[in-house]
C-alpha cells in the first residue's frame, strides 16, 4: 500500500523510503521504523531548493493508554528513540546521534450529557546523545519540563426541517487552558522539528513545534467554536465549521534556532475552516487564518475532493 508515499504537494522533491512494523494491543501500541528521504536536487531550482532530510535508523515508539485506573482517571505512557543518521554532499557534519523522548501523563476526565472538562498532568523528558555538534551544542544534553491543560466544553443540538428531510444542528464552544514553563534549549539539537502553518488543530496543541526537539514555553486560553449540520436519519455530515483564536498570557520565548526574533503578540491568528459534503461522494473544504497583528493572511488554503469508490479518489486544492 503505497498510500500517498509516491509524492504530495509539499513533498515533491522528498522522495520517502520506509519499512515498518505495527503492533496495537488493547492498551499498548508499539511501531519500529527505518527512514529515509532520496531528495532531488533539480538544478534550476534556485529559490527555495530541497533540503536533505536526516535518516531515522531506526525509529521506536511505544505508547499505551489505560483509562478508569479509578473513577475519573486515566493514565498514558509515550515514548519514543531514535537514531537520527545524515549523509549529505551539501551540508556534511551536520548533527547526529540518538534522542530518547518520554512524555507519562494522567488526565481526569468527567464527561456529563452536554459538557465536559478534562485537566491533565504531563512529564515532558528528553534526552540526546550527539556527535557532530555544532558551536554552543553539547554531546550529551536532556530537558524535562511539566506540563499541565484543562480542556472544556459544551455541547447544544437542535432539530429543523429543510423539505421533507429532517436535520440536526450542534453548537460545541471549546474552552482549552495550557501552561508550559520556559527552558532555555538554544544548545539542543534540532532533528525533525519545524513550526507549522497555524490551524484550528493548534489551538488545542499541547506544543505549537511538530517534532520533539522544541517544547515552547506558554501561558495561554485557547477558545474554539464548532458547528455541525448532520442528515438526522443517516447520521451523515453536511456542513461543519470551526473557528477560534489563542490568547498568550505569557509570551512564547523557545526558538528553532539561537538568537531568532520572537515577536511581542498576545493575540494568534484567527482560524476558521469549513468542510461542505453536497453528495456523499463529493466535499468542498476551506480554510482562512487572519492575522490581526500584522493585518494580513498567515495561511489559507482551498480543497476539492471528490470519492468514486473505495480505489478511486480524486483532489484539486490550492494552499497560500
Amino acid at each position: 500500500d503505497i498510500t500517498s508515499a509516491m509524492g504530495g504537494f509539499s513533498t515533491a522533491n522528498q522522495l520517502l523510503n520506509q519499512a515498518k512494523l505495527e503492533y496495537s494491543g488493547w492498551h499498548w501500541q508499539f511501531k519500529g521504523l527505518i527512514q529515509a528521504y532520496q531528495t532531488l536536487h533539480i538544478i534550476n531550482q534556485t529559490q527555495n531548493p530541497a533540503l536533505d532530510q536526516y535518516q531515522r535508523l531506526p525509529d521506536f515508539i511505544v505508547n499505551a493508554y489505560y483509562p478508569d485506573i479509578s473513577p475519573h482517571l486515566d493514565l498514558y505512557w509515550n515514548s519514543e528513540a531514535t537514531n537520527f543518521s545524515y549523509q549529505s554532499s551539501f551540508t556534511p557534519n551536520k548533527p547526529i546521534g540518538q534522542r530518547l523522548h518520554l512524555r507519562p501523563g494522567i488526565s481526569f476526565p468527567i464527561y456529563k450529557e452536554g459538557d465536559y472538562i478534562t485537566p491533565q498532568i504531563w512529564l515532558d523528558a528528553t534526552g540526546y546523545t550527539v556527535e557532530h555538534r555544532q558551536a554552543n551544542q553539547l554531546n550529551t544534553a536532556n530537558r524535562v519540563l511539566p506540563i499541565f491543560d484543562i480542556d472544556s466544553g459544551l455541547y447544544f443540538d437542535r432539530q429543523f426541517h429543510l423539505g421533507k428531510t429532517e436535520y440536526t444542528q450542534t453548537l460545541e464552544p471549546r474552552l482549552f487552558y495550557l501552561l508550559v514553563p520556559y527552558q532555555n534549549q538554544d544548545k539542543l539539537p534540532n532533528f525533525d522539528t519545524v513550526l507549522l502553518p497555524f490551524s484550528f488543530q493548534q489551538l488545542f496543541a499541547l506544543n505549537r513545534f511538530s517534532g520533539d526537539d522544541r517544547l515552547d514555553n506558554t501561558n495561554q486560553i485557547s477558545l474554539g467554536l464548532t458547528s455541525r449540520i448532520l442528515n438526522s436519519t443517516t447520521a451523515e455530515p453536511i456542513l461543519t465549521t470551526d473557528i477560534g483564536f489563542i490568547y498568550y498570557l505569557e509570551q512564547p520565548r523557545v526558538c528553532l534556532s539561537a538568537g531568532c526574533a520572537i515577536p511581542n503578540h498576545h493575540l494568534s491568528p484567527i482560524v476558521a475552516d469549513m468542510t461542505y459534503y453536497p453528495t456523499n461522494r463529493w466535499s468542498l473544504t476551506g480554510s482562512f487564518a487572519w492575522d490581526p497583528n500584522l493585518r494580513q493572511t498567515n495561511n489559507a488554503g482551498f480543497t476539492v475532493n471528490y470519492l468514486r469508490n473505495n480505489n478511486h479518489i480524486v483532489s484539486l486544492g490550492y494552499v497560500f
